[in-house]
């Protein structure tokens, strides 16, 4: 990436490990959209900002979960060739804070957040390695019942998650930037580029999801 970040449109790839197999990694993506149109964020800064992402996100992490490196790009449509020189990746070796109940729950249990946007649909997001399985119990045809104690710790370190986040963008990045969900739709066969703006992350569920489903599996 080059030592001025000139586009408009922002990706942070945060990418973590369980500390009994360091060889699988998942990752969880952030997108942010800048509306002014002003840009001028210096690459330090933008390392700061993938570093404030990474200490923002610790303490919905339980302590088996290690934060391993941010991958950080202009956000490029599908179409458009490949090109290594708009990503920079940042290292750092940190460790969740959340504090474990009992044992870490296996790789396909995941910590599912709800996108807020002003319009359209929620988008989801799904983490892995925030629950343990002291959080929830099962049972016949009950599905996953969270721990109504840890359940509630949870959610306030979500809001905290979202609000940690919106203070990085304000500290690190130049412009008017805002957390956001950017995609291209297709309108009269020409892809048209939307930029909904996320005004918070609210707790949905525990779920299941399959440790090798193509949303986490990135190495």
């Amino acid at each position: 990436m080059s030592s001025v970040l000139t586009t408009r449109r922002l990706t942070v790839r945060s990418y973590k490990y369980a500390v009994g197999n360091p060889n699988y990694h998942w990752h969880n993506t952030y997108e942010f959209f800048e509306r002014s149109g002003f840009t001028g964020t210096t690459a330090a800064q933008m390392q700061a900002f993938g570093q404030a992402i990474a200490d923002a996100e610790r303490a919905i992490h339980h302590t088996e979960t290690r934060l391993d490196r941010a991958v950080m790009s202009t956000w490029i449509d599908d179409h458009t060739p490949y090109d290594p020189l708009s990503f920079t990746e940042i290292s750092y070796a940190l460790a969740g804070t959340r504090a474990i109940s009992v044992d870490a729950s296996p790789r396909n249990v995941v910590y599912n957040m709800t996108r807020v946007v002003e319009t359209g649909r929620s988008g989801k997001a799904a983490y892995r390695g925030c629950i343990s399985q002291g959080d929830y119990e099962t049972g016949p045809d009950l599905g996953i019942i969270p721990d109504s104690t840890r359940w509630a710790a949870l959610e306030v370190l979500t809001g905290a998650l979202f609000a940690d986040i919106t203070t990085a963008i304000s500290t690190h990045l130049v412009g008017d930037w805002v957390p956001a969900m950017l995609s291209n739709i297709v309108i009269g066969g020409v892809p048209t580029f939307t930029a909904r703006t996320v005004y918070d992350y609210v707790q949905r569920n525990i779920g299941m999801n399959k440790a090798d489903h193509k949303y986490f599996d990135r190495a």
